[in-house]
């Protein structure tokens, strides 16, 4: 069952929970793009990230804050499955 990408809140819902797609897939199902800063909370504070590239089936992506605190990471690979994500920009 798909629901719509985007919800009022700027939430995503049930998009990202679908463990069967591809990183690649759930980005360009959102309409994510490289430059797209999202964030998410997995239980231990929000993170944010800047998504860099997107491949056929996995996207890089630069961590920019854990929360609240800026932090300088370089560019690796990121999954989108772990936790619901939304955009902020």
């Amino acid at each position: 069952m798909r629901q719509t990408p985007e919800q009022p809140d700027g939430f995503i819902v049930g998009v990202t929970s679908h463990r069967q797609q591809s990183d690649a897939h759930i980005c360009r199902a959102n309409c994510w793009s490289v430059g797209t800063i999202l964030e998410g909370d997995e239980g231990y504070g929000p993170t944010r990230i800047i998504i860099t590239a997107i491949g056929e089936r996995h996207i890089l992506a630069r961590k920019l804050s854990h929360n609240g605190v800026e932090t300088a990471s370089s560019e690796s690979l990121w999954t989108v499955q772990a936790r619901e994500w939304h955009r902020v920009n």
